[in-house]
Parts: C-alpha cells; sequence; structure tokens
C-alpha cells in the first residue's frame, strides 16, 4: 500500500532563467510536516479510505451484529448500575421496608445484594472490585434510560447493554483518530517505509481478535487514555497535560502506574539527560526526578478525592479485592504452578472464586508472595534500560537540537517501545492475567517504530497472541479448562486437559519471548536514529 503521508518530490534543478532560486524563508518543508509538525497531508490517498471503511464495518458489526459469548456487561455494568440506583432510594419500591436497615450507600447495598443473591463466599468477595471512577463510567450511560427494575424485561436489559457498549463504541473511534494524529509523531514519514496502514489495520485486527470484551469491558478506555496520554508527552506542550490524562487511567484501573517511571522519565529536560553525567548533575536531575513524581502522584489522588469526600473508605476497599485474589488461571503464576505440578508431582487445584478460575497448590502462596517483588524488581531494571538508553540516545544527537525539548519529545520512538515493555512486564508478572488486559495494548501497539520490517513482526506477534487468548476464552475455556463435574454432592473443577494446559503454555510462553525481544530492541537498535 502507499503511504499515507507520501508526497511526491520533484529532484532540485538549477534554476532557469524565468524561474529564480527560492528564498531560504520559503525552503520547502520536510514532507509530511507543516512548520516542523508532522501531520498527514489534506488529501488522503485511497489506500487510507479503505482502512477506515475497514475499521467502522467492522466495528458497527461489533457493535450491532455480532453475537458476543460470554458477555459480562449484564452482571456487571449493570449490575453495578443498579446498585447505584438502589442506593439513591434504598430500594423504595424494589425491597420490603428495613431490608437495608440503614442508609447504606452504593458499596453497601452492592455488597447486601450480592450475599444475598450468592452467600457462602469470603467477605472479600462481595466488596467492589473497581475504582471509583470506573464505577461512575459504568453507571453514566444508565443514567439516560429508565430505572432498571430488579426482573427487567429483556428489552429494557438490552437497551441498559447497548447503551455501555455504544460508550465504548465511541472510545474505539477516538482512539483510531488519535493513531492518525499520533503516527506522523513517532513515526516520521522520513525514516523509511513508514507502513501507515498496516498500523492502523493493526488497531482494527486487534479490537476485531477481541471483539468479544472490545465493548463489554472498559480496558479499551484505559488503552485510549494511555495512547492519549503519551501524544502529549511527545508531543510539544507542557508535559502536564500529559500527567492528567494518565492519571485519569490510573483511576479507571491501577495497572496504568506501571507507566510512572516512563514519563518521569519522558518529562525530564532532554539537555539535562545528554551528556556526561557527574554526581552534582545527578543530583540535580534527581531533584528534577522527584518533583515531577510528586506532581503526578499529586494529579491521581486529586481525581480520587472527590469520590472518597462521597463515600468514604469504602472506596478504596478494591484494594482488599485483588489483593485476596489468587493466581488466576491464565497467568504466567498460575502456568508456572501447573507445570511445576506436572513436573514434581504435586497436586494443583481449580477453585472458582472473585468472579474467575485460580489455581490452588501448596506452592501458591510463594507464587502469589513473588509475583509483586518481581514486578517491581523487573520494572526498575527496565526503568535503569530506558535511561541508559535515553541518555545514549541524546548524547549522540545535536544539543542544540534536543536543548528546548523534553526527552520523550526527543526520542518519541523509544518512549512508545518502552510504554509496550512496560504495560507487557505489568501483565506478565501480575498474578492475574484476563483477556481484556491486552485491550490496553491494542491502541499503543501500532505506534512500535523500529527500523524496517521489525515493527510489522511486532504487530504480528502481537495479534497472535490476541487471537490465541480469545481461543482460550470463550472458546476453548468451557472445555479444556472449565471441567466441572460433581462429587459426592460437591461441585468440582477438574484440571485442564493436556490440550488446553498446552495452549496456556504455549501463549504465555510466546508472550514472555516477545516481550524480552522488545526489551532487546533498543540495545539492538541503539545506532539507528529515532529522534524526531
Amino acid at each position: 500500500m502507499p503511504a499515507l503521508m507520501a508526497r511526491s518530490k520533484k529532484k532540485a534543478g538549477p534554476p532557469s532563467a524565468g524561474h529564480p532560486p527560492r528564498p531560504a524563508a520559503e525552503a520547502p518543508r520536510t514532507a509530511g510536516t507543516d512548520g516542523g509538525k508532522p501531520r498527514f497531508r489534506q488529501s488522503r490517498p485511497l489506500s487510507f479510505y479503505i482502512v477506515l471503511a475497514i475499521f467502522l464495518a467492522s466495528r458497527i458489526y461489533v457493535l450491532l451484529f455480532a453475537e458476543i459469548k460470554g458477555t459480562t456487561l449484564e452482571g456487571v455494568n449493570v449490575n453495578y448500575a443498579f446498585c447505584w440506583q438502589v442506593s439513591q432510594n434504598q430500594g423504595a419500591g424494589f425491597y420490603p421496608p428495613g431490608f437495608f436497615e440503614r442508609n447504606l450507600g452504593f458499596y453497601g447495598v452492592q455488597r447486601k445484594l450480592r450475599a444475598a443473591s450468592d452467600p457462602g463466599h469470603t467477605p472479600a468477595e462481595y466488596v467492589v472490585e473497581y475504582p471509583p471512577l470506573a464505577i461512575a463510567w459504568m453507571v453514566l450511560p444508565t443514567v439516560f434510560l429508565p430505572p432498571i427494575q430488579p426482573l427487567s424485561p429483556k428489552s429494557q436489559m438490552a437497551a441498559q447493554i447497548l447503551a455501555a457498549r455504544a460508550a465504548m463504541a465511541v472510545v474505539d473511534v477516538a482512539g483510531f483518530l488519535l493513531l492518525v494524529w499520533l503516527l506522523p509523531i513517532v513515526v516520521p514519514p522520513t525514516s523509511g517505509r513508514p507502513h501507515y496502514e498496516w498500523r492502523l489495520l493493526a488497531y482494527c485486527a486487534g479490537g476485531l481478535f477481541l471483539m468479544h470484551i472490545l465493548y463489554d469491558r472498559l480496558d479499551l478506555l484505559v488503552g485510549v487514555l494511555i495512547l492519549a496520554a503519551l501524544g502529549m508527552l511527545c508531543r510539544r506542550g507542557h508535559y502536564l497535560a500529559s500527567f492528567a490524562v494518565l492519571a485519569v487511567a490510573i483511576n479507571f484501573k491501577l495497572t496504568p502506574a506501571v507507566l510512572l517511571p516512563v514519563w518521569i522519565v519522558g518529562a525530564l529536560p532532554a539537555s539535562s539527560l545528554a551528556g556526561r553525567w557527574d554526581l552534582s548533575r545527578m543530583l540535580r536531575l534527581a531533584g528534577k526526578a522527584v518533583w515531577r513524581a510528586i506532581q503526578l502522584l499529586a494529579l491521581t489522588i486529586a481525581i480520587f478525592l472527590p469520590f472518597y469526600w462521597l463515600a468514604g473508605r469504602d472506596t478504596l476497599e478494591f484494594f482488599q479485592y485483588h489483593a485476596a485474589r489468587g493466581l488466576e488461571i491464565e497467568s504466567t503464576w498460575a502456568t508456572l504452578d501447573m507445570l511445576a505440578g506436572r513436573v514434581f508431582g504435586y497436586a494443583t487445584e481449580t477453585v472458582q472464586n472473585f468472579g474467575a478460575h485460580h489455581v490452588s497448590s501448596q506452592l501458591t502462596p510463594i507464587l502469589s508472595t513473588l509475583s509483586p517483588l518481581t514486578t517491581v524488581l523487573l520494572l526498575a531494571l527496565a526503568g535503569v534500560s530506558l535511561l541508559l538508553n535515553v541518555h545514549s540516545r541524546l548524547s549522540e544527537s545535536d544539543h542544540g537540537e534536543v536543548a528546548p525539548l523534553t526527552a520523550a519529545q526527543a526520542a518519541p520512538a523509544l518512549f512508545t517501545a518502552y510504554t509496550v515493555l512496560f504495560l507487557l512486564l505489568g501483565i506478565c508478572t501480575s498474578k492475574v492475567l484476563s483477556p481484556q488486559y491486552f485491550l490496553w495494548l491494542v491502541p499503543v501497539v501500532p505506534l512500535l517504530a523500529p527500523p524496517g520490517k521489525t515493527a510489522l513482526r511486532f504487530m504480528a506477534a502481537f495479534l497472535v497472541v490476541c487471537l490465541v487468548t480469545t481461543a482460550i476464552y470463550p472458546y476453548l475455556f468451557p472445555m479444556e479448562l472449565d471441567r466441572r463435574i460433581v462429587i459426592d454432592g460437591r461441585r468440582v473443577i477438574l484440571p485442564p486437559t493436556s490440550f488446553g494446559f498446552g495452549i496456556l503454555v504455549l501463549r504465555n510462553l510466546f508472550l514472555l519471548v516477545f516481550t524480552g525481544a522488545l526489551w532487546m530492541w533498543p540495545w539492538r537498535a541503539r545506532a539507528a536514529n529515532v529522534l524526531s
């Protein structure tokens, strides 16, 4: 396909008598730029509109026509919206007088209703699993519809679900448009074939491969917020705008907090990271980094505080929920646990709690403890790797060129790669690996900008991960991983079949190799020019 931003160039020839040389002030601009700011050309080629048509057609199909298998909207989004509506009038017209004893608020109502509908679980399983901003997002689409009844007719439930999915479809379109804006910034057309159409197609395919969760979970919103924050970090402008958007993403889900080191380093002045480092200079650099960390944390807390003021300590109970969870069956730690059990002959058990399947064995407590420690260790090593690569790249560049820039503005491709890397490290080392986590990466992976065809290989590898993940859940899961039988009146889940376990091992091993290859890319390409 022709490049989205390709411009025809004429070879410069000697000036003729009727055409005097163009003054220096009117020198031709770099292809795909406008005053030094990359942009798409106003009249885009046909290939762009073909990609746009593919995107719109696939998303209309997912929104209106696809039969979503294993949807959780009714049990999660609509359920939380119902609990919020009940909390506003304490169940008047729905439940007997005095059912709630006192004004419980949203969190108390939610706990009581869940315990009443599904008794027999630990208290931690009845608390809200999401930060309050995520709950507000789930409630918002239902505000414009009739109140939800305890036994709502199918037509009303369908309207609630469609409203929630339509809100996510708007987010999806915003993600596509953000990519159109960001691609020329991170992958300038002067760096060889940028493959813009293939990158946009990767975004289309990633969402399509994960269509059963694309609009049914809020994780795409988190990914688009990360994309927007990354664009603001790499674009000319004050870094606080990027910090604010990342703080919003963290308030939707905690995982984007793993990106704090990338954003802090990216907001540092490029001039302070280039050249020779002595003790006094490193101390000044550390002071600037601490100040930026304080700013980012303050923005994150400021967004959370209004919810805390309204609902109190209940807004923090999602920490309790996630701390009590075990090793989710699709996680790399659960795979290691089951693999060790098969090799060394100890028993592993599959249990269902916290709305998911978890692996339990004699090794599980040790692996659960190692999970956060490994995350911190690998993120620290990746942070050192980022600092060394930024220092190397900026030291090789023209000091006058990078002096007015931040590190991310000077090397956007490098910071994009580390954004994807840090997210992958968070996913690989977490004790929970749900399919929707890959939606965080769908908007960002198309921005990976290694030279040549390496970028296409990275995108293809990621799409393979998405495709295999969807094959595991929801299609293979009931037959290969969720094998339920009844023994002496007790429901038991058998261990995964050899085929199901093999697919899990291959997917997680491929994911680890993909993460390692991405970590190695900046070191192998240190001589490549990634500066915009």
